[in-house]
């Protein structure tokens, strides 16, 4: 995927990039809905091609597409996430690191912090066998970032289309080997006590209750070793960045409402104050951060502080860039060169670190 303009010898224009121009060259898809068909109109997922493969797929696994509880729902949305993955990774030949590259860049940039609160940036990032778990952990696409890094994962989640998507994905990486997977209620773990080093998830708390919200992080907090660490993520409903997709994801619904898998509880998202959330269930909350990474869509220079604009166009670079690694590698400059603050006001992602008391 090459990006940005070029003139007619191949070279990079010289003139700088406006700021709007860096943050439209840095656009790179997040979700699956922002991948289209090779018509160009339709949404991959809402192709028809997707849509037959994966009905054809959940009658194989016995699950009543009718039905309208909340499992079969993420059964049918997971169905066509995995088919579309397969279809675009077959078709065009590429990964699903290049299919959803902005996707894999928050999980990688989330790999790195669990990385750092575990003290492994000394072993070359290396994760040494640590144990992670997942709850409700969907495609898995966090812990195969994880597995890559040497540690065992395991995959906690309702739908069983979600773990065999997780598998596939984990084969399409090569740490299959690395991966357990495990149907299950978050609320009801399968596990025993101070088993894993991490436990962590993102995007699910924001849908739940005060109440529900902290019985999960009761059950993330046993299944955690003494000083081991529970990380939730959310989505960032301040972001301009955040905003941009969201707005997309309703204009889609509008056109393809009849064909699109939109969650009941997509209106529905909620902000918690961390510090207290983790004290209730008895964590030392550690830290709250955000994911800076690129824009999925166009962010206008009025949605940036006045006094940020400078740090923008800072750290961006004022060329095109030439590659989606090359975009990459300077948004992942740019996420360490700032601080939290910045981070948790312009990051696509908030989360937050607490840790279990030590035995």
């Amino acid at each position: 995927m090459t990006m940005g303009p070029r003139n007619g010898n191949g070279v990079s224009r010289h003139t700088p990039l406006s700021l709007e121009e860096r943050l439209a060259n840095s656009i790179l898809p997040r979700k699956a809905f922002e991948v289209y068909g090779q018509t160009g109109e339709t949404p991959i997922t809402c192709t028809p091609e997707v849509i037959e493969v994966a009905d054809t797929y959940l009658d194989k696994n016995g699950i009543d597409k009718t039905k309208k509880d909340d499992k079969t729902q993420w059964d049918i949305f997971w169905a066509r996430e995995m088919i579309a993955a397969k279809i675009v990774i077959a078709d065009r030949g590429i990964t699903y690191r290049e299919y959803l590259p902005g996707r894999h860049f928050m999980y990688d940039l989330l790999a790195d912090s669990i990385i750092s609160l575990l003290n492994s940036n000394g072993n070359n990032g290396n994760l040494n066998d640590r144990r992670i778990a997942e709850f409700g952990g969907g495609s898995g696409i966090g812990l195969i970032s994880l597995a890559q890094r040497g540690a065992h994962v395991t995959n906690l989640d309702s739908s069983k289309m979600a773990l065999d998507f997780s598998k596939y994905l984990a084969e399409h990486h090569k740490v299959e080997n690395m991966l357990s997977r495990i149907e299950g209620n978050f609320y009801d773990a399968p596990f025993g006590k101070d088993e894993f080093d991490v436990v962590y998830n993102a995007g699910v708390l924001e849908h739940l209750d005060d109440t529900q919200a902290e019985k999960l992080l009761r059950e993330m907090t046993s299944a955690t070793k003494p000083g081991g660490y529970v990380v939730v993520a959310i989505p960032n409903e301040n972001s301009p960045f955040y905003k941009g997709l969201q707005k997309k994801e309703r204009d889609i619904y509008k056109q393809f409402r009849k064909i699109f898998v939109r969650l009941p509880w997509e209106e529905t998202r909620r902000t918690f104050d961390f510090r207290q959330l983790m004290g209730a269930v008895d964590l030392t909350f550690v830290k709250e951060d955000g994911l800076l990474i690129p824009p999925s869509e166009k962010v206008k220079t009025k949605d940036i502080t006045k006094e940020d604009i400078t740090i923008f166009e800072k750290y961006l670079s004022p060329d095109p860039y030439q590659s989606v690694d090359s975009a990459i590698s300077n948004w992942r400059g740019f996420h360490g060169s700032v601080d939290a603050s910045f981070r948790r006001k312009y990051g696509w992602s908030i989360y937050a670190v607490g840790q279990k008391k030590a035995a």
